[in-house]
């Protein structure tokens, strides 16, 4: 899932650590609607309440580290751009503003040009 990769890898936090902080929740949600909007304009039938749907699932479980994460502790590369670079090059060409989205995928990309030396 996007979200668990951003936040593990960017934070080292598990995901239970990452959303006991109102403004990680919010950043969160952010990320979410971003990614659905622009899932929404390339006609994938997406509602904005999956957002809710998704973050009680998150919570249900222990926290967990996704495998970007892992990639990243070990030092190999990221799938930055298999991740992140669709919708970011999508919200582009449809001239969507997704600043979230792209501040992260910005920040990975820093972290994965890290990991590549």
């Amino acid at each position: 899932m996007l979200t668990r990769a951003l936040q593990t890898t960017l934070t080292g936090v598990d995901t239970q650590s990452w959303l006991s902080k109102p403004e990680a929740v919010e950043m969160t949600k952010r990320l979410m609607l971003e990614v659905i909007s622009v899932g929404q304009r390339c006609g994938v039938p997406l509602e904005e309440e999956l957002v809710s749907v998704l973050l009680e699932r998150i919570n249900s479980i222990p926290g967990i580290y996704s495998s970007m994460y892992v990639d990243a502790k070990e030092g190999r590369r990221l799938e930055v751009d298999v991740i992140l670079g669709y919708p970011v090059k999508r919200a582009k060409d449809f001239g969507m503003d997704v600043p979230t989205l792209a501040t992260l995928y910005a920040l990975l990309k820093a972290v994965d040009g890290r990991l590549g030396k």
